[in-house]
């Protein structure tokens, strides 16, 4: 008599792997193929019930009873009779063929300024080209231009969220001074490594007190950079162009300065790449070979070549874009096609037209970028300027007064807020760069302090006249712009009721 016990012949219930593969019929092999290739499996497995499997099922009565999208290996590694077969090798080698490689190429971008545009104009170059990106910045992770993770994410573990997601095929990924010193970097190694500038910003924080220091943290991208891949430096930076001795990947300078830079023509002199501006239009060159790529009138980003910052941040783009392969015809094409707005360059250098007046919006936080922002403010000749002003409470007193001293020079009146106080008492940002633009030469009534960063760009709106010109520097960029569309929206209306009005008169 027989007792049955269980009345499935699962292994996990005590069921026994007989290794019969070299005695199934083709035709079962054939069927059980179709029915994987049916359901759009690349690995399944297939179970089947059947008198005979070394006949036909389709002639013996036996059928399919299950398909598995996840089988088990261990049954074919190690069955308890018969031949053991390797049935994870072809796995590993469809999921990674043999000599391709096991990772996906990375864009590595770092420096004290530029590196966010930078990063952008990358990712979008990157994007026009067919690839699927996954970018880190300043705002955010982003998976195919889609925000997954809101917040400065330019460190290791936000590399790790995009390097690890199945969807991206490339990686642009800015990498911060902070995250570099914490905790590395999120990569071992990178394809293209970028350094638009090292200047002063965040000193003594960290241990790191000098621009030597700071350089030394920068120049840990081009040291990452593989042997066939490429280092994209500034030669107009020395710090930067020294970091050519460290590299191991081939080098491409950019410059401002073209070909009158020395390290540009040493460069080329020894038949190496280097991407210039000259006369307005964006060049690639090769030892004596130079090819115009575009005029910086057809990029918008340059404002027409007056966004100086904005023009070395292109030349960098440029540099890493060729490391990568791209064509040039598609770099035009990509850069011709990024614009300054809320939606790809979100708080870097955005104009936006309010009717009478307008507003510039740009996340200047240092030294440097208080520099380039009031360059490319006097190149507008505006009429009346009106800038909020602010910066973070741990930096140096030098920075308060020499960014006060720059806003003194270049603006008619300055509204102060407080934001990033890091440890400092509410007042101490205010009052600090109230005493240097007094010291400065600014009059104390053209100051006025709103602690509320909100409250700030407010008051500036409401007070703008006909034909000024406000220069917000703020850091809650999504809530700022969404005042700016707002109140632009409160404008055309109040515009449309007064046309009506004077409409009836008539």
């Amino acid at each position: 008599e027989i007792l049955y016990l269980k009345t499935t012949a699962n292994l996990s219930t005590g069921g026994t792997a007989i290794d019969v593969l070299d005695s199934v019929h083709p035709a079962n092999v054939h069927i059980a193929e179709r029915a994987i290739q049916i359901v759009g499996l690349d690995i399944g497995g297939v179970d089947i019930v059947a008198p005979d499997i070394t006949t036909p099922i389709s002639e013996n009565g036996g059928g399919i009873v299950e398909l598995n999208a996840a089988p088990g290996f261990r049954m074919h590694l190690q069955p308890t009779k018969g031949l053991g077969r390797n049935v994870a090798e072809p796995v590993i080698d469809m999921l990674f063929p043999p000599g391709s490689s096991c990772t996906i190429p990375i864009i590595a971008v770092t420096g004290t300024n530029g590196k966010t545009t930078t990063t952008r104009l990358l990712n979008h170059i990157m994007k026009f080209v067919g690839h699927t990106v996954g970018m880190c910045t300043t705002e955010g992770v982003y998976i195919k231009n889609r925000l997954v993770y809101e917040g400065d994410m330019t460190g290791p573990n936000s590399h790790k969220m995009v390097l690890t997601d199945p969807t991206v095929d490339m990686a642009v990924l800015e990498c911060a001074r902070g995250g570099i010193l914490r905790a590395g970097l999120g990569f071992k190694h990178c394809d293209v490594g970028v350094v638009t500038n090292v200047s002063a910003d965040h000193l003594g924080l960290n241990y790191i007190d000098d621009l030597d220091k700071m350089a030394r943290v920068k120049g840990v991208i081009p040291e990452v950079v593989k042997p066939n891949g490429y280092a994209i430096l500034n030669a107009d930076d020395e710090r930067v162009a020294d970091m050519a001795d460290n590299t191991k990947g081939n080098v491409i300078f950019f410059s401002l300065e073209g070909k009158s830079n020395p390290v540009i023509k040493e460069h080329l002199k020894s038949g190496g790449r280097a991407v210039i501006f000259e006369d307005g239009t964006f060049c690639i060159m090769k030892g004596k070979w130079k090819y115009p790529l575009v005029e910086a009138k057809e990029v918008p980003i340059t404002f027409d070549g007056k966004a100086i910052f904005n023009v070395a941040n292109v030349l960098a783009a440029i540099g890493a874009a060729i490391g990568m392969g791209v064509k040039n015809e598609n770099i035009t094409a990509a850069l011709t096609t990024f614009f300054p707005s809320f939606a790809q360059t979100p708080g870097r250098l955005t104009m936006m037209d309010m009717g009478n007046f307008k507003v510039l919006v740009d996340f200047a936080h240092n030294v440097a970028g208080y520099e380039g922002l009031a360059e490319f403010v006097k190149s507008l000749n505006p009429g009346r300027t009106i800038a909020t002003l602010c910066l973070p409470g741990d930096r140096r007193m030098e920075d308060f007064e020499e960014v006060s001293r720059i806003a003194a020079e270049t603006y008619d009146e300055v509204i102060l807020f407080e934001g990033y106080e890091r440890g400092q008492e509410k007042g101490y940002i205010s009052s600090t760069l109230q005493k240097y633009l007094i010291k400065h030469g600014m009059d104390n009534s053209n100051i006025e302090i709103i602690i509320d960063e909100n409250q700030a760009v407010q008051h500036s709106l409401d007070h703008a006249q006909e034909g000024d010109l406000i220069i917000l520097s703020n850091y809650d960029i999504t809530g700022i712009h969404k005042r700016l569309v707002e109140h632009k929206e409160k404008l055309e209306k109040e515009a449309a009721k007064g046309v009506k009005r004077e409409s009836r008169l008539y």
